[in-house]
């Protein structure tokens, strides 16, 4: 019930183009992460951070929010929220063109995700890791 209601009323921020709100929300949820299955944690972060990444001129906060959840996420020792973040980190940091970082990210990422076994994940990952070189291609 807790989880719909996050889910909608993030939907609604996102609607609203309130990206510094949507920021602040996942803010305020970290002690409520611990409390729901880490499955769920996972559901909610990346919602949240899809959300901010569909509102315009948000893009400087697209970058940053991940990143400040992959600190997060690292003190906490979730490993696998972690993963996630970061590849969808190293999707936004394609689209704004920052490559490098984000090839750089993705190989590292890679090799972690195989000793975890997330088949879906590394998928994603090498999905990503492929189209790198167009987007290199078609910055040149």
């Amino acid at each position: 019930m807790k989880e719909q209601a996050i889910t909608k009323l993030s939907n609604l921020l996102r609607q609203e183009n309130r990206a510094e709100d949507l920021w602040n929300l996942l803010t305020q949820l970290r002690p409520f992460f611990n409390l729901i299955l880490k499955a769920r944690t996972v559901k909610i972060v990346c919602g949240i951070i899809d959300a901010v990444a569909k509102i315009p001129g948000s893009s400087a906060l697209q970058i940053s929010l991940p990143k400040e959840m992959v600190k997060w996420t690292h003190a906490e020792k979730r490993i696998f929220l972690r993963k996630q973040v970061e590849a969808r980190l190293a999707a936004l940091l394609m689209q704004n063109k920052e490559y490098l970082e984000a090839f750089n990210l993705l190989s590292g990422l890679i090799k972690e995700v195989r000793r975890l076994d997330d088949k879906l994940l590394l998928v994603d990952i090498d999905l990503l890791e492929n189209e790198a070189p167009l987007f290199l291609e078609e910055s040149s």
